[in-house]
């Protein structure tokens, strides 16, 4: 059994303005405690994951994917956006007993990295640095990077290639976390999405960022197609730089982003995050 800290924040009010009142609560999860998880999501999705199990077990990728993609649903009607992120650590348990093979874990970590709204579902949990690198490590990373053909992209990367990653003063894990961008522009939304969740947390109003560095594709983790995501080993980047950004309505400047970025429109994007 393992215990885990998991931070939920909810949105109370949303502003005119673009920010948000919201509420961190912080709840404790032991892994030994998901099979009652299962039982509260109901006798239907509980049959389903019965025959879940199997594919997991067996190193099903298809299979497996197929459960994550039903949790990941049931987590949006049931109220409780930890739910898959409880399943991945669940799984990180077998995997540590060497009870799951690495590419059923890639795909419930990669499905789990890849889900969330105000950054990946994983970092709801209060998990160190090492543990989340040595979750890489276990996956086989070909099965982490199972959409979009982001497998055949990170094999056509160059030895070397520039980053960016958008922060504010005041962030923790500023300039060694995990997440960057191959775009600049996905990197700068990031920046003052990050300053806004400092405004709607009650941190105060800080100065958005764009960190901009040189890394070797052997640091290179992982890469996801959505938002340019270059997931790279924390404090293997070099030549970085520091540019501070405008300030402004800051989810006016995002919204405009979001709309160049994927020709979409959407107001207040600023408060659901990717």
């Amino acid at each position: 059994m393992a215990t885990y800290e998991i931070d939920i924040i909810h949105t109370v009010e949303r502003r005119f303005d673009g920010s948000a009142v919201v509420e961190r609560e912080t709840r404790q999860f032991d892994t030994d405690e998901w099979p009652n998880e299962v039982k509260q999501l109901g006798m239907k999705f509980r049959n389903r994951y019965r025959t879940g199990l199997i594919p997991l077990r067996m190193n099903d990728t298809a299979g497996v994917l197929a459960l994550c993609r039903e949790i990941h649903r049931l987590q949006h009607s049931n109220g409780d956006s930890s739910t898959l992120l409880k399943f991945c650590l669940y799984c990180w348990q077998l995997k540590q007993q060497n009870e799951i093979k690495a590419d059923a874990w890639a795909i419930v970590f990669g499905a789990t990295w890849q889900s969330g709204e105000r950054e990946s579902l994983l970092f709801m949990a209060r998990l160190e640095q090492s543990t989340v690198l040595k979750m890489f490590e276990a996956a086989n990373q070909r099965y982490f990077m199972f959409l979009r053909d982001d497998w055949s992209r990170y094999n056509a990367l160059p030895e070397t290639l520039t980053v960016w990653r958008g922060v504010c003063d005041g962030m923790e894990r500023r300039s060694d976390g995990f997440s960057w961008s191959s775009d600049r522009r996905w990197a700068t939304w990031f920046a003052y999405r990050n300053a806004m969740n400092h405004i709607n947390l009650k941190k105060g109003k800080p100065t958005p960022q764009l960190l901009s560095a040189i890394v070797d594709k052997k640091n290179v983790l992982a890469i996801v197609s959505t938002e340019d995501e270059v997931i790279v080993r924390p404090g293997s980047v070099r030549e970085m730089a520091t540019e501070q950004l405008p300030d402004g309505n800051f989810d006016r400047i995002m919204t405009e982003l979001f709309r160049d970025l994927t020709g979409v429109v959407r107001p207040g994007y600023g408060l659901a995050g990717a």
